[in-house]
């Protein structure tokens, strides 16, 4: 350790040791609680890991200062404290990982020796200078490099900083990856060795090509805190979609990043959440995500820089335009830089760290003077232990802490047409798909689901609120053998299929229609095949949608038809495919895409509950605890509803009661029997008027 380093360290342990009797300022046991090994007396340092990012007070995101920098989270940790084993308070520092950093010019690139496989060059810096990275943006392009990186301060004696760093920059593809970050230390020469293995030599770079990353103070920026994240995918028409379970709300990810053991991507990717108070999906990023393979690399970019999500759930959307789904390997959540902890152990005993107290104000300690002296790259490294108890777990019961009614108003079972049971279970928030029964039942014709209500047996109502998914319900259908169409169409040039659809009036949907072939242009039409009625003698057909069918890619599969279906009053639809002088195309299955909606709610324990619907006359609910229901954190089960049986139902309306219209009916027949007796005394005699008169 140099002078300064011990300097800075009788500092921090001079202003640490008055503080060592300091007694905890707030004695009201945080939610969650953890060990902390230290390596004996003195100073150390912390880096934060996922559990203490999920469990403490989260902090602000700030932007990245430049383009060598991150976005880094301040005002972190508020409620964290750290306790010695009499339980007195130890103070801390949270250090800063990421500053401004500068760039420095080399002042010489020279070539070195080839030999059969390297090639490369070696720059000289005016000095002994604090390296942090080296960027190699003046190679020209194209080039794709496998490099080794070496430093020296007397060009003597060599260090190897960078055993092989991939490098490339390919316009073409739109990927770029030139800097190359290094282990923070003094350097007066660098040598870039490059692989020509499967490539051709490293050439020479221009001087002003070259730009070395200086250490700035605080150190260089770390690599950030990244976790694998648990997914379920499922695929829909020509995406797939990703449903990512994070590690708790309102974390300071920035980035999405995949990985896959695919060698060629080129592929659209959106990361999805869904909004507090509306329902509707809303994009947190999108990126096209890259890689491809050349000489034996693999250059890429599978990021998707997105904004903080401020749920635990989020929807990753990649469109595979004709393509099967990526082989993913894992997808990883990238936080924004995080601070550093810095504290002065007063023993070899462990401490205990507790957070999780949102109420609890940042603590200010008199070792906040020592900031700019204490070395926190020469402490010892302290190690987190496992987290013993979690807000989750002291409230896996009903874990939203705010006292709520877990019964709403009463409600009149009699006033819908359809009911659908729904298991008892444990006490917490549930979530409850909705299906294509639900959709096609509930409400109006605009599909509101306004009229949806969960209930007891004694008619008690359970609050619940309805939320909007990006990924829609899909539901198979069945395509029966091709036949030639009713009616308008050419006989012998068009096949036609009968689709059935599971209800009538279901929303406006997508249908989706697969085939096994692989070069093909056909003209398709929807149309739905009417009967003779008063406006036309004969059956008839109505036409709904028209499109253009194609793939000339013998190579790859071709992408699924996906064409608009509107609300319909019918179950049949026909799919009619203009085969021109070809083969009919085979089709191979067809599925429908409905929206998708779910009810989150409170259930009480042990209590069986019915979902209701089918009354377009009442209002939507309005119920006290929405906002409360509409972020609580944690993974919340899903339960599945029983088979639709049906209700009495709300009585009918009619225009006119049976009192009423006997009461028409006799006014009627009276009035009737009037005019027919006038008419019968207004008559003359015929035989009085239709004589002719006597003559003489």
């Amino acid at each position: 350790m140099t002078l300064q380093c011990i300097r800075r360290s009788a500092t921090a342990l001079a202003i640490a040791g008055g503080l060592a009797t300091a007694t905890a300022q707030d004695r009201v046991t945080p939610s969650v609680e953890r060990a902390v090994t230290v390596t004996g007396r003195g100073p150390h340092r912390l880096e934060p890991d996922v559990d203490l990012v999920a469990g403490a007070a989260r902090g602000r995101l700030a932007p990245a200062e430049s383009a060598d920098s991150a976005a880094q989270v301040v005002g972190a940790f508020a409620d964290l404290r750290l306790l010695d084993a009499e339980g007195r308070e130890v103070p801390y520092l949270l250090m800063p990982r990421s500053r401004a950093v500068k760039r420095g010019s080399p002042a010489q690139v020279v070539r070195i020796p080839a030999t059969k496989t390297t090639s490369g060059f070696e720059i000289a810096l005016a000095s002994v200078t604090p390296v942090a990275a080296i960027d190699l943006e003046g190679l020209p392009a194209p080039f794709m490099k496998r490099v080794r990186i070496e430093g020296s301060v007397n060009r003597e004696h060599w260090v190897e900083l960078a055993a092989a760093a991939t490098i490339f920059n390919l316009p073409a593809e739109g990927l770029r990856h030139t800097l190359v970050p290094l282990p923070p230390g003094d350097q007066r020469y660098l040598r870039v060795v490059g692989d020509d293995a499967q490539s051709a030599p490293l050439p020479l770079p221009a001087m002003s090509g070259v730009s070395v990353v200086l250490v700035a103070d605080g150190g260089p920026a770390a690599a950030p805190l990244s976790v694998a994240v648990p997914f379920a995918a499922r695929t829909v028409g020509s995406r797939t979609l990703y449903r990512l379970r994070l590690p708790g709300e309102r974390l300071p990810i920035v980035t999405f990043r995949i990985e896959a053991a695919n060698s060629t991507v080129l592929r659209t990717a959106v990361v999805w959440r869904k909004p507090d108070g509306r329902g509707e999906p809303m994009a947190l990023g999108q990126a096209t995500i890259r890689r491809v393979a050349r000489d034996g690399l693999t250059a890429g970019d599978l990021d998707v820089p997105v904004r903080p999500p401020q749920e635990d759930e989020v929807e990753l959307d990649i469109d595979n335009a004709g393509n099967p789904p990526l082989e993913i390997l894992a997808v990883h959540a990238v936080f924004a830089q995080l601070p550093r902890l810095y504290f002065v152990a007063p023993d070899s005993r462990p401490l205990v760290a507790r957070f999780g107290r949102p109420d609890l104000t940042a603590p200010s300690y008199d070792l906040e003077a020592a900031r700019d002296v204490v070395d926190v790259d020469g402490a010892a490294v302290a190690v987190w232990g496992p987290v013993t108890a979690t807000p989750s777990a002291a409230s896996s019961t009903v874990p939203i802490s705010t006292p709520v009614p877990v019964f709403g108003g009463p409600l009149d079972r009699g006033l819908f047409r359809f009911a659908r049971a729904l298991p008892p279970g444990a006490a917490g928030v549930t979530h409850l798909a909705l299906d294509a029964a639900v959709l096609a039942h509930s409400g109006a014709a605009g599909h509101s689901l306004h009229d949806l209500r969960l209930a007891d047996a004694q008619g008690r109502q359970v609050p619940y609120l309805l939320e909007r998914l990006e990924a829609p319900v899909v539901q198979p259908l069945a395509l029966s053998p091709p036949r030639a169409p009713a009616a308008g169409a050419p006989a012998g040039t068009t096949t036609a299929y009968d689709i059935e659809l599971p209800y009538a009036q279901l929303p406006p949907a997508h249908l989706v229609v697969t085939t096994s072939a692989r070069v093909f242009s056909r003209r398709v039409s929807l149309v739905v095949e009417r009967p003779a009625d008063a406006r036309h003698r004969a059956p008839w057909t109505e036409p709904l949608t028209a499109t253009t069918w194609r793939h000339v890619d013998e190579t790859t599969a071709a992408p699924p038809l996906r064409v608009a279906v509107p609300s319909l009053p019918v179950t049949r639809i026909v799919l009619q495919v203009d085969e021109g002088d070809n083969q009919p195309l085979p089709l191979v299955a067809a599925a429908f895409e409905l929206p998708a909606h779910r009810l989150r709610f409170l259930r009480p324990a042990d209590t069986e509950l019915d979902l209701l619907y089918g009354n377009a006359r009442v209002e939507a609910p309005r119920y006290d605890v929405a906002d409360i229901l509409r972020s609580p954190a944690g993974q919340w089960p899903e339960v599945a509803a029983g088979p639709e049986r049906a209700l009495d139902g709300p009585p009918t309306a009619t225009l006119i009661t049976p009192p009423m219209f006997w009461a028409v009916l006799a006014v009627a027949t009276v009035v009737l029997l009037v005019l027919l007796i006038r008419l019968v005394r207004g008559v003359p005699d015929r035989d009085a008027t239709d004589d002719p008169p006597a003559t003489t």
